[in-house]
């Protein structure tokens, strides 16, 4: 990509070699039959990333979207966001080695990295659950034998700015030690009018040693350890479509709402803050058996780790407008927490039992022990807002346009109204009512898992490489569940249930595998492959009645075509991959009543292509990087799935109960044959880089040209199209440079000039049918700047 644009023009055109881990040994780009896309730690810094979230535009397919306490993570066309902090991903995360069950441990790891790669479709047979749509797989600089010391400075609009040191020494032979860090500020984009205060605000301390020792002997030791805290402004949601009443009851709270998730304004009157402490520590251990038992090149590798990711805080503006009607909070530090080994026995030989040719073999045993504390509290804040806020969503129209209404002008009078009226009557309520009006809810779940695996490649015939692989594994889940009512008003608000439910569930997976591999000619492989995925089944984390508590598990059937080359003297690496992914009880994700549910959708698919270009182009001034991905993914059958919040509710029957205007009956609708949310349809991303030459000052100057698009998609289950965002081209430029006779390198970048405005989600808002708020992501046209020095 465009940091290869930094090479001396020196060196010869042909591409370097890429060298991945995505089948769990070190291969060629080249030489692996997956769809796999590779970004390395030069080229991240070339684009002036501040996070993973700014390297989706680069890899075909792909969305990310990741804060400290969640994640979204879609590959193909499929994602499931982990709000719902029990839920697993359908994305996996590893890195250096270490599965990490929670896509927000993500967030500990953006700086001094080595490689970044994309694995596309189902990944079961190595790398085991969750990760039936695909897994990113992250490597960081390990420790090696050289004095360096270094230091990275990022900086952005919006007081953003980032400082990456990295400090690495030989401490004796064989042994060095190698420390990073990540320190960001930022003052944030979304100003709170209600509040006068930023949200979004990020804040950031990371910190990571690595060290390695390797004996005079045949084996390795990789030791790392990480802290990261990260904290922020929560209050990150703005309206982007707003009844009339609604809109004139929250200027009563605040005159300076509006209704344009355009701007950078909201409003929210609870201070949400969202606080996490994510750490971990892994051991690695390589031992170098050389040959034995007939076979070549053994090698046992353990790799032990921990990791925590503990919630300190984490606070919803309920209603996710300035009426003081409900907040979310933690009642207590919610911790997730994972303890993993992992055996495995890579081999290579130069035959299988004498036939054939070349065979490369993985063997494992993996062993997982997981935790989740998650506590939370629904709070009425203030009752006669309750009141005002249920009679303008009563009242609410279309919102399609038109000077306000009458019901909300009246309901932003009766607001106060009835607040003062509660006052009066709390002696003679409050027996009645109670005190507080709130819901305590809790899931504390600990599994286990324990599984063997396998892959083998093995060619066979001269150019004819067959693939199998097989995942046997078995996971048990126990939880304990509970909801508790304060007061008498939250059970009717939040459809809340009192109850304590003991949960448990087993579960086996069989993940197999197969390919073949064809050399056509020298630098030009065909593969095919079949895989099975699985992803396990769970718990709702918020557990406020006793009904819908569990949630079934996912399997994907994957089919893959794919075609690698090196052409034109091995200046151009193309990359051409065709699949088809069928999901069956595809987990989706809804908000419902104040709180994040995953349930089940019958059938899914996800088919199309992607297509990777990288070429030194015959001009010595110009390289081209161009990658582009359809991922077609659709229901088959969801014949019950949510409908539209104000959709009109069934016709009543006789001697069916009153409607409740807090609980109606929820809409259903039929959403076979629909596409799945929350990813678009097409994306693409076409970089020139130009290099210039500067010889007075001994440098080289690359201006690239990012030319990035992703078609529409909705951001919600039910398909609204009030959700729906549309098409999107964004143009960043930047221009580098590098000095030859120092040790230095300077990026400047002009991000979004075209202005585009993204969403990663739109969501109903809670007991308002007809309001949506949006999470806004995008920074605007963004200024930035980055310089490496090296002492």
């Amino acid at each position: 990509m465009s940091g290869a644009a930094l090479a001396s023009d020196d060196e010869a055109v042909q591409l370097p070699d890429v060298v991945v881990t995505a089948q769990k040994l070190e291969q060629s780009l080249d030489e692996v039959a997956a769809s796999v896309s590779t970004i390395d730690g030069d080229q991240i810094r070339a684009l002036g990333a501040f996070g993973f979230k700014d390297l989706e535009n680069y890899t075909a397919n792909v969305s990310i979207a990741l804060a400290a306490s969640a994640g979204i993570f879609a590959v193909r066309g499929l994602a499931t966001p982990d709000f719902n902090v029990a839920s697993d991903p359908s994305v996996g995360t590893v890195v250096d080695g270490v599965y990490y069950g929670r896509s927000h441990f993500l967030a500990a790891f953006f700086h001094d990295l080595d490689r970044f790669e994309v694995l596309r479709g189902p990944q079961g047979t190595l790398f085991g659950k969750n990760s039936t749509a695909g897994l990113f797989n992250v490597s960081t600089e390990r420790a090696v034998e050289e004095r360096l010391l270094k230091a990275e400075v990022l900086y952005g609009d919006h007081g953003e700015h980032s400082f990456r040191p990295v400090l690495q020494l030989p401490l004796a032979d064989g042994l060095a030690i190698r420390a990073s860090g990540n320190y960001s500020r930022s003052d944030g984009r979304l100003f709170n009018t209600a509040l006068r205060r930023f949200e979004l605000n990020r804040q950031q301390e990371t910190a990571r040693v690595r060290a390695s020792y390797a004996s005079t002997g045949n084996w390795e030791l990789d030791l790392s350890a990480f802290h990261s805290r990260q904290r922020m402004n929560n209050a990150i949601f703005q309206f982007s479509h707003v009844t009339p009443e609604m809109l004139d009851l929250a200027r009563t709270y605040d005159p300076e709402v509006e209704d344009d998730p355009n701007n950078f304004l909201n409003s929210a009157n609870f201070p949400a803050l969202e606080d996490v402490r994510i750490q971990g520590t892994n051991a690695t251990v390589d031992f170098d058996l050389g040959s034995f038992g007939g076979l070549d090149s053994l090698r046992l590798t353990s790799i032990t780790a921990w990791a925590e990711a503990l919630r300190l805080s984490r606070d919803i503006d309920g209603d996710f407008s300035p009426i003081p009607f409900i907040r979310v909070t933690l009642t207590r530090p919610s911790p997730a927490r994972q303890l993993t080994q992992e055996f495995r026995f890579t081999l290579r030989h130069d035959s299988l039992f004498g036939y054939g040719q070349d065979l490369t073999a993985v063997l494992g045993l993996y062993a997982g022990r997981s935790t989740l504390l998650s506590f939370d509290r629904f709070e009425l804040e203030d009752l006669g807002a309750a009141g005002a806020y249920v009679t303008a969503a009563q009242a609410g129209g279309s919102g399609d346009g038109g000077g306000g209404g009458s019901a909300g002008t009246f309901a932003g009078q009766l607001g106060p109204v009835l607040t003062q009226l509660a006052e009066l009557l709390d002696p003679a309520l409050g027996p009645v009512l109670g005190e507080e009006q709130a819901a305590l809810t809790g899931l504390d779940q600990d599994g286990d898992e324990l599984a063997f695996f396998s892959h083998m490649e093995w060619t066979f015939a001269d150019s004819l490489t067959a693939i199998g692989g097989l995942r046997i594994g078995r996971e048990r889940k126990r939880a304990f569940a509970f909801s508790r009512a304060i007061g008498e008003l939250v059970p009717a608000i939040a459809d809340q249930e009192d109850h304590e439910t003991q949960l448990s569930r087993s579960e086996s997976d069989v993940s197999p595998k197969l390919g073949l591999r064809w050399e056509s000619s020298p630098g030009i492989n065909w593969y095919t492959t079949w895989s099975r995925g699985f992803k396990s089944g769970g718990y709702n984390a918020i557990p406020l009645t006793p009904n819908n508590l569990e949630f079934e598990p996912e399997r994907a059937t994957g089919l893959e075509f794919g075609n690698k080359s090196r052409l034109l003297d091995g200046s151009m690496r193309l990359s051409f991959a065709m699949f088809s992914t069928h999901f069956e009880d595809l987990q989706v994700s809804t908000f419902q009543n104040n709180r994040f549910v995953i349930l089940n959708a019958a059938e899914a698919r996800s088919k199309g292509f992607e297509l990777d270009l990288n070429w030194n182009t015959p001009l010595e001034f110009m390289t081209l990087y161009a990658s582009v991905g359809l991922a077609d993914a659709r229901y088959i059958r969801y014949p019950n799935a949510p409908g539209y919040a104000d959709a009109e509710p069934p016709p009543s029957q006789p001697g069916d109960p009153p409607a409740n205007p807090f609980d109606p009956a929820p809409p259903t609708q039929d959403l076979s044959g629909r596409r799945l949310p929350l990813t678009p349809r097409w994306t693409a991303s076409l970089i020139p880089s130009f290099l210039v030459p500067i010889p007075a000052i001994q440098s080289l100057a690359v201006v690239s040209l990012d030319l990035n698009y992703r078609d529409t998609r909705y951001m919600d289950l039910d398909l609204d199209p009030r959700t729906k965002q549309g098409t999107a081209t964004e143009v960043n430029l930047r221009f580098a440079m590098r000095s030859f006779s120092s040790p230095w390198e300077m990026t400047l970048i002009a991000k979004n000039l075209t202005g585009v405005k993204k969403f990663d989600q739109i969501l109903d808002q809670p007991l308002a049918p007809g309001n949506f708020a949006a999470f806004r992501t995008d920074d605007g046209r963004y200024l930035s700047a980055n310089l490496l020095y090296t002492f």
